[in-house]
């Protein structure tokens, strides 16, 4: 079995997961890996299930834990938007898995790229920082991942399964061990920057690709919170500017940082948390992703209680144009996106 290290700060009267907890005591304890084929073959059924729900072209996303059958989410694949499944220990996470201390309360998101006609679903796996990291079926953690098709990785205890599904796939027939030896095989290429990954996807669109096989890149996830949001001579790509009652912080992003994605929330692995503004206990600890898909840039909700709001609407994303403000917890906060000159 594998050690897995889990941080847990303490301090009387606040939670494990509070960012104001100075104390720090860290654990190891073994983390079973089971053979992803085991847990597909005998939790068959409702992996299958789980796939088959989604009738049109999107992503599937099945999580097993020791004692079987977690739980499933889907989300469709759209013409002109990105669309976004989160996972993690909070209630308000698409995936909601309940039974592993591991995990953080907002562990991670599955973007899936705008549909493009004659072109595969796409989607990028993002670790949002946290504790225990996702791995793939290798071994390997990752801050990102991108792919067209099946992957399967490891989140703690957690086997979890992801199907894009293409308009008129194919429902699987056979035994449990005959649709496993028929999953594309999956071809893992690391260190991958996102516009080398726009081009390797392109390069398969256009036929110069195998599509027998899942294409599947390591990618940087969102920049840790001591690296720069700009690089020292990069232009930039624009600047957030947050906005409460405890004050104003304005964050300029380089092109790299806002394809990596930018964490904002009161947790202390969230960008700009050292500056304070956003404390108020109902910005949740890790509130929203800002991130750049092909070529737009969104405000994400990363699963949060108190959500997203867009002209008194709470809405799971939103497009970042200048002078539109988004709101975190209905007004809490304000995120505004401006171009720097």
């Amino acid at each position: 079995m594998k050690q897995d290290s889990v941080v847990i700060r303490l301090r009387p009267g606040l939670s494990r997961d509070d960012a104001d907890n100075p104390g720090t005591i860290c654990f190891n304890w073994p983390v079973p890996r089971r053979a992803f084929r085991h847990v597909f073959v005998e939790n068959y059924e409702n992996i299958r299930s789980s796939r088959e729900a989604l009738s049109g072209p999107g992503v599937t996303v099945t999580a097993i834990g020791p004692s079987g059958f977690e739980g499933s989410a889907a989300i469709s694949a759209k013409r002109d938007v990105i669309n976004v499944l989160t996972i993690g220990r909070h209630s308000r996470s698409d995936l909601f898995l309940s039974g592993e201390m591991l995990l953080s309360l907002r562990q991670g998101a599955v973007i899936v790229y705008p549909l493009v006609a004659g072109e595969s679903v796409r989607f990028r796996i993002l670790d949002l920082r946290a504790a225990s990291p996702f791995e793939d079926e290798r071994g390997s953690r990752f801050g990102a991942l991108e792919a067209d098709g099946p992957v399967f990785l490891q989140a703690g205890a957690y086997s979890i399964f992801v199907f894009p599904m293409e308009p008129g796939s194919p429902r699987w027939s056979g035994s449990p061990e005959q649709v496993w030896e028929g999953m594309p095989e999956r071809v893992y290429i690391e260190e991958v920057g996102v516009g080398r990954a726009d081009e390797r996807f392109r390069a398969r669109s256009a036929g110069r690709g195998s599509h027998a096989d899942t294409l599947a890149l390591s990618l940087p996830g969102p920049s840790l919170e001591d690296e720069r949001l700009l690089e020292e001579g990069e232009p930039a790509r624009g600047q957030l500017v947050v906005r409460s009652d405890e004050g104003e912080m304005t964050l300029v992003l380089g092109r790299a940082a806002a394809t990596r994605g930018v964490l904002l929330g009161r947790y202390d692995r969230c960008d700009g948390s050292r500056l304070g503004v956003l404390t108020d206990h109902a910005i949740s600890r890790v509130h929203a992703l800002v991130i750049e898909i092909a070529g737009k840039l969104y405000a994400v909700d990363a699963g949060s209680t108190n959500g997203l709001w867009v002209g008194g609407s709470r809405v799971p994303l939103a497009g970042l144009r200048p002078g539109m403000p988004v709101a975190l917890a209905a007004g809490v906060a304000t995120l505004e996106w401006s171009f720097r000159h």
